[in-house]
């Protein structure tokens, strides 16, 4: 057991776990979320039907929530640090992201273009995939900050001063 607890304290070090793979993993949410929106809202015929279409799709609102996830920093600082900071930043990152692809669509409706070869998420699947990102990615941090307070070796007493007493003490 000793093994492993030194495997979780080495994997959660920060010369283990970079940025890059945090970034990684909030992509790979994003998809999976937008293909779980298409899916409820136009069914797993029409699904299967026009999968690629959909996925250059989602590509493109990838693009839109890796802006806001560079703009809020939402992939640095997770290791040990997270707090509900971190929590607050995702959720704004997630929100303007959908806002910009509710734009994006309005703005290619409006215009009459026909998404043959690219489907935009429409405005129920925005809404799918704020919801389910949000939710994802909030449980993966806390998950690894429990995984890295449960394994951490680090008993650190935090030096504490007190000041005044009672009610006053600060």
């Amino acid at each position: 057991m000793k093994w492993f607890k030194k495997l979780m304290n080495w994997y959660f070090s920060k010369e283990a776990l970079p940025y890059w793979s945090v970034l990684l993993l909030d992509c790979l949410i994003v998809i999976f979320s937008g293909y779980v929106g298409w899916y409820y809202t136009i069914g797993g015929l029409n699904f299967a039907e026009h999968f690629w279409s959909l996925t250059r799709g989602l590509l493109i609102s990838l693009i839109v929530f890796l802006v806001f996830f560079k703009v809020f920093h939402t992939y640095s600082g997770i290791l040990r640090y997270s707090s509900f900071i971190d929590l607050r930043k995702l959720a704004f990152a997630v929100i303007c992201s959908t806002i910009l692809l509710w734009a994006l669509y309005e703005a290619c409706r409006f215009g009459g273009w026909e998404y043959k070869y690219i489907r935009i998420p429409s405005r129920r699947v925005c809404l799918y995939q704020m919801f389910l990102t949000m939710t994802l990615m909030w449980f993966v941090r806390l998950l690894v900050i429990q995984i890295y307070e449960v394994f951490s070796e680090r008993n650190e007493v935090q030096k504490a001063f007190i000041y005044g007493i009672k009610e006053g003490g600060l």
